[in-house]
């Protein structure tokens, strides 16, 4: 499976991975927002749109328990490592679910 992430404010930050482990469409979301959360200037605000409702509740609500489990879950290796990539950001991260239509299908937008 492939991942890809855009920033709307330039076009050199469009970049596109090969996605480890797994290949199935929800391992590619979470591995974007990853990769997003890496490459983004920590000191700025971050905004993640999403088309995946699976990947920002794996992240938002599911995450504790999830890591008080020690990550035996679905893509627990991806997920810790958004979990620590968020805690070592100084600035917000907001998440925010764009339902999916065919102008916008399987987009995951950073």
């Amino acid at each position: 499976a492939g991942a890809a992430i855009f920033d709307q404010t330039t076009t050199t930050r469009q970049r596109h991975f090969r996605v480890p482990g797994g290949q199935t469409d929800n391992r590619a979301k979470l591995f974007s927002i990853l990769v997003a959360l890496t490459l983004a200037p920590s000191r700025l605000p971050l905004t993640i749109v999403s088309t995946s409702e699976y990947a920002l509740r794996s992240i938002v609500s599911w995450g504790p328990k999830n890591a008080s489990a020690g990550w035996k879950c679905d893509h627990g290796d991806i997920l810790h490592q958004i979990q620590r990539a968020l805690q070592h950001r100084p600035a917000a991260v907001h998440f925010i679910f764009l339902k999916s239509n065919s102008v916008n299908d399987d987009a995951t937008l950073l």
